[in-house]
């Protein structure tokens, strides 16, 4: 063999190393943009997911919050004393907030996912004291029913009273934590992410 013919076959294993180094670096090329789409994919999912729950969850507290603080307000007008002119009775103020309860239960109940354990916690008290008015003044009521007796008057006044305390005291208490706990929520309140991070499952 001539040199020129082991120059020729140098030549060609030199250019067959060279087009098959660049079609490894080209596959690798190939898989990592490949990686990076998968990648940004599930970036996208998971923000868009993020997203929509962010969301939800700012649309349900907006809706929980504006049911409860019409219940308050209803329970407070109808414990006051005094009226204003064109006023509804206490009775029927009352009446309405204890109508409102079920339909907020209900909507809980139904949307208590996307809320996390404490904020659970607080409305689940706020119902419960809200019961426990409804109770005190139906109790009070009944015993009214039976006449003026001294002693079953003493016992109506006494429900009345328990029914007053829940409202006045009680409900606004409750009412500035559930407060608290969704401005931390929506707002992002450092001293309280740790314990928004999580939702309540199911």
């Amino acid at each position: 063999m001539t040199p020129d013919w082991f120059a020729a076959i140098a030549s060609m294993i030199s250019l067959i190393v060279t087009v098959f180094g660049w079609s490894i670096v080209h596959a690798k090329q190939m898989q990592l943009e490949s990686l990076k789409g998968d990648i940004q994919k599930i970036v996208s999912e998971h923000d868009t997911r993020f997203e929509y729950l962010y969301k939800r969850r700012g649309e349900v507290i907006d809706e929980l919050y504006k049911r409860i603080e019409k219940i308050i307000r209803l329970l407070q007008a109808s414990v006051r004393k005094g009226r204003l002119n064109g006023e509804r009775s206490p009775e029927e103020q009352r009446d309405e907030a204890i109508n409102l309860i079920f339909p907020l239960l209900d909507y809980y109940y139904q949307n208590r996912l996307y809320i996390d354990r404490e904020l659970v916690q607080q409305i689940e008290a706020f119902i419960s004291k809200t019961f426990e008015f409804s109770i005190n003044i139906g109790t009070a009521t009944n015993i009214n029913r039976f006449g003026l007796d001294p002693n079953l008057m003493n016992q109506s006044i006494k429900y009345i009273m328990n029914a007053e305390k829940v409202v006045l005291d009680d409900l606004p208490d409750i009412q500035k934590l559930i407060e608290k706990q969704m401005r931390a929520i929506l707002y992002g309140d450092a001293s309280n992410s740790h314990k928004v991070s999580e939702p309540i499952a199911g």
